[in-house]
């Protein structure tokens, strides 16, 4: 994967892989996203139904107040 994440970067190749980066609330998350020599950019989420996405959203909730009772 990682040799992959690389060719997609050096070639600015724009693929679709599962990368994990900052997203806009500020907690780390693994999500499809558009990688190429910028980086990972336009995450795609995936098709999700109401209680998925609501799971992602306590995950992504708890990841940050987790964060933040460590950061002080």
């Amino acid at each position: 994967m990682t040799a992959e994440l690389i060719g997609c970067i050096v070639n600015n190749e724009c693929r679709l892989l599962p990368v994990s980066r900052v997203q806009d609330n500020g907690v780390a998350l693994s999500l499809p996203a558009l990688v190429g020599a910028a980086g990972a950019r336009e995450v795609t989420a995936p098709a999700m139904d109401r209680a998925e996405r609501a799971a992602l959203v306590a995950s992504s909730d708890l990841l940050d107040r987790a964060f933040g009772s460590l950061a002080g």
